[in-house]
């Protein structure tokens, strides 16, 4: 893993920490208290996952998919009944209403993190550089199964970086000011709910 490379595994991994809100609330302003409103939904609805058999591995790659997809898993849970209420107790309209929240605050995190790049360094970079790893991997003599392996992962990854691309330059400015000035604040939010995939 390159440095380029290594620096995109960061941002997304941090990404994934803050998955799912904003039909309902697309205008309203980030405030500590509904960002933090949508921490403890998320850990609440992590303790439901556990309890569902093999909802964790279902939903472990959950951010590397489009907003469709997500839906759609999260609503063949077996107890979706009890996801969907834990959602509106915590003042969520129903589950698209989260599902659009995470993905505001997904775009505006990885706005502000891309911010914090070197000089000219663009996320466009990071998929010139996976790129690049897979032209040297198709130089070496690899069997056929690993090679095609190797090309579905990174195309799951190259879709990923164009999902993270999409988010960022779609965030409003005023999310992205938010996340850059509550920084430090927004992490100390993640370790309580880095084990959810939602």
């Amino acid at each position: 893993m390159n440095k380029l490379t290594g620096v995109f595994f960061v941002i997304t991994t941090s990404l994934s920490t803050l998955l799912l809100n904003a039909s309902a609330h697309a205008e309203e302003a980030l405030t500590k208290p509904f960002v933090k409103q949508y921490a403890q939904t998320a850990q609440q609805i992590n303790k439901l996952i556990k309890m569902s058999p093999g909802a964790e591995e279902q939903f472990s790659d959950l951010m590397l998919k489009d907003r469709a997809e997500a839906l759609s898993r999260i609503k063949s849970l077996p107890n979706y009944e009890k996801f969907k209420s834990i959602i509106t107790k915590n003042g969520f309209q129903g589950t698209e209403d989260y599902i659009d929240t995470s993905l505001r605050l997904m775009g505006a995190a990885a706005a502000s993190k891309m911010k914090e790049m070197p000089d000219g360094v663009t996320i466009d970079d990071f998929a010139n550089s996976l790129k690049n790893q897979l032209d040297q991997f198709k130089k070496k003599d690899l069997p056929p199964e690993a090679l095609k392996e190797l090309e579905s992962q990174f195309k799951e990854q190259l879709n990923s970086i164009n999902r993270v691309k999409t988010m960022a330059e779609n965030a409003s400015e005023a999310d992205v000011d938010f996340m850059t000035e509550n920084k430090v604040w927004v992490e100390q939010l993640m370790p309580a709910a880095e084990e959810t995939p939602l």
